[in-house]
């Protein structure tokens, strides 16, 4: 079993956990990338990408600084969003951290699929940005790549990403991949509906209930009751498990 996150926007360097970057590891897209957004002005950046001149200024030095043979943050502690402060993984053990490893993958537009472990360096650059490539979107650079990756030595996956990051893996899914994604749902006004900050914080959650309980099926996951929320079994099928909670 393995479950796929989304990236944060804003990122993390830590020096005292850096770890050499392999080169010759990394996909050519990645490297594509590098040199195209190595030839765009800040300015292009608040264009493209929508964002003011502050942050169009950080993305410009983040590539202009970027050296894909040098240093970087292990990929989990590399994002600083709701989501990862909530999934912690400073606190790892050397267990935790092996095991993270080997289940947990990081959707990324820049980098493709990403170990927990595996050493980055800061970016922007979001899946569903249309940004001036001659290959147009993200998803027909990536096409099956990241999915076939993912399930080539699993079977069962958990979807905690966001649809802008799933894109990039259910145009593709088989009969015989198993894709289970999870919903949280609060009940307010007589329905249910998702909250975006309060989904952030029970997937960062669920994330570190996993890699703690060295969790490896799916089943096992309807015990978890962080942030309030319990499995529904009477909202949930083979394909989506929902967890709900009161306003």
């Amino acid at each position: 079993m393995k479950t796929i996150i989304s990236p944060a926007k804003n990122m993390n360097v830590i020096k005292d956990i850096e770890m050499p970057i392999d080169f010759e590891n990394l996909d050519e897209n990645t490297i594509k990338l590098c040199n195209i957004m190595k030839n765009l002005s800040p300015d292009d950046f608040s264009v493209y990408m929508k964002i003011n001149s502050e942050l169009a200024l950080k993305t410009f030095t983040y590539y202009q600084d970027m050296d894909l043979s040098k240093m970087g943050t292990p990929a989990i502690c590399s994002y600083n969003g709701i989501q990862y402060k909530n999934i912690n993984p400073l606190d790892f053990n050397e267990k935790d951290i092996t095991f993270s490893n080997e289940h947990i993958n990081i959707i990324s537009g820049f980098y493709g699929l990403l170990k927990s472990q595996t050493p980055i360096q800061p970016y922007r650059l979001e899946m569903g940005l249309k940004m001036p490539f001659n290959f147009k979107t993200l998803y027909k650079l990536w096409g099956d790549t990241i999915y076939y990756e993912l399930y080539s030595d699993t079977d069962t996956v958990i979807n905690l990403a966001s649809d802008e990051y799933s894109k990039a893996i259910t145009p593709f899914l088989k009969e015989n991949n198993r894709f289970i994604t999870v919903k949280f749902l609060k009940y307010s006004k007589g329905k249910y509906k998702a909250l975006a900050t309060d989904s952030k914080i029970s997937r960062g959650q669920m994330v570190r209930f996993i890699v703690k309980n060295k969790i490896d099926n799916p089943e096992k996951l309807k015990s978890f009751d962080g942030n309030d929320y319990t499995f529904s079994e009477h909202l949930s099928d083979s394909k989506t498990f929902v967890f709900t909670k009161d306003m």
